[in-house]
């Protein structure tokens, strides 16, 4: 199971991250909405834990979907150039044997 999850983190990583940072921020944002409800209600905010804690996954969720995006960025980048690096290569082959 590591392996496979390692690798969708490489290969895909912003279906990975985005959905990791999309599950956990809606776990926030629905933490959130509970306390916000409780403000509303009461005029108070009893569970001062809860609100910096949902605060925090919804940030926390923010950051991996940023990751997410930040990383597929860059692994699609490195295929690129692997690809006309590769493509490089063969044509420099092609070249070298058709002068001899």
């Amino acid at each position: 199971m590591s392996t496979i999850f390692r690798m969708i983190r490489e290969y895909k990583p912003l279906p990975f991250f985005g959905g990791l940072g999309a599950i956990i921020g809606i776990i926030g944002i629905i933490l959130c909405g509970q306390v916000a409800s409780e403000f509303w209600a009461t005029g108070m905010v009893a569970r001062f834990p809860t609100l910096i804690g949902a605060v925090m996954l919804v940030i926390a969720g923010l950051l991996l979907i940023v990751a997410g995006i930040i990383l597929d960025v860059m692994a699609k980048n490195d295929r690129k150039t692997f690809i006309l690096e590769v493509n490089r290569v063969a044509y420099l082959k092609r070249h070298l044997a058709d002068r001899r």
